[in-house]
């Protein structure tokens, strides 16, 4: 099973969506700060939807047009989506909502996909919504690094955000990004080159093998030296990991064959993670099981792109 970095924090990334809300764009001003009061919108086609600030709502993905109906009632003019599948841009479109994609994994966001987020919330249209895809964790994390590095909350605020939202203690990559954002210059922030793109580039399937594999070497090291507490997270990233790969598009011959792959895959992720947390002495061979699907899909389909 070899799979490749690049990926994960790319997919990690994919699941999330972010809206601004603001009748200003690209102004800064010394009051234009976020409360650490975050009010939730209880709005059933925009799931786990927060008002973050007047400029930011992190939630979910929106729920086809009644989703993004709601959105242009709350005012919302841009719609980023952190998560890794294909944005709706046409429907967006109709609706009068410019999509922008910047994805990141669940492992972390790096701190020039950080600085991306915060330059949309300075120059985009706002409102902006941020969304992954259930509004939990990637999203939260991602509006929370976006208003950090912009200078408009703090991150205690941030990590406040994230408990409000949901996000898993487990998401270990996604506290650490806002604990350790830092803001960043105005000017420096405007001099990012970016175009802002509504699809981000989809790496190849064989990118996203690479990541998958690291992950689940770590997670056989730490199951083997007994490490329960460290094993849980990596347990919740393997997951995940299969959780992406079949929401993805794969285009190409093979793909019903992968998707049947996958699910068995994340059937069986699922009982490690259980097993994990519970303790039980059946971890081991569920990564063995684990380990044979992936080594079996590599024979069948080793040139997979």
């Amino acid at each position: 099973m070899k799979t490749s970095s690049a990926w994960f924090g790319w997919l990690l990334v994919a699941g999330c969506h972010v809206v601004t809300l603001s009748t200003a764009v690209g102004v800064v001003r010394a009051d234009d700060s976020v409360s650490p009061s975050v009010t939730p919108l209880s709005i059933a086609t925009l799931p786990n939807a927060y008002r973050v600030s007047d400029r930011v709502i992190s939630g979910g993905v929106p729920d086809g047009d009644a989703g993004l109906a709601a959105l242009v009632d709350l005012g919302v003019r841009t719609i980023i989506s952190v998560d890794g599948a294909r944005p709706d841009v046409e429907s967006a479109d109709r609706h009068g909502l410019r999509y922008i994609h910047l994805p990141h994994g669940y492992d972390g966001i790096r701190s020039t996909r950080a600085k991306e987020l915060a330059k949309a919330i300075l120059e985009l249209p706002t409102p902006i919504y941020i969304h992954c895809h259930h509004g939990k964790h990637r999203s939260p994390a991602a509006a929370a690094v976006a208003c950090i590095t912009s200078g408009r909350m703090t991150p205690d605020d941030g990590i406040e955000l994230l408990r409000i939202a949901g996000t898993g203690a487990e998401y270990v990559g996604l506290y650490q990004a806002v604990e350790r954002a830092q803001a960043v210059d105005v000017d420096e922030l405007k001099s990012i080159q970016t175009d802002f793109l509504p699809q981000a580039p989809v790496p190849p399937l064989t990118t996203w093998m690479v990541e998958l594999e690291q992950t689940f070497d770590q997670l056989a090291t730490l199951v083997k030296s007994g490490d329960r507490e460290q094993s849980i997270p990596q347990a919740v990233l393997l997951r995940e990991h299969f959780t992406e790969l079949l929401r993805g598009e794969h285009g190409n011959d093979a793909a019903q064959e992968f998707r049947k792959r996958f699910a068995r895959s994340l059937e069986k992720s699922n009982e490690l993670e259980s097993a994990i947390r519970s303790g039980s002495p059946d971890s081991p061979a569920i990564l063995s099981q684990i380990k044979s699907e992936c080594m079996s899909c590599h024979q069948a389909h080793r040139d997979a792109s």
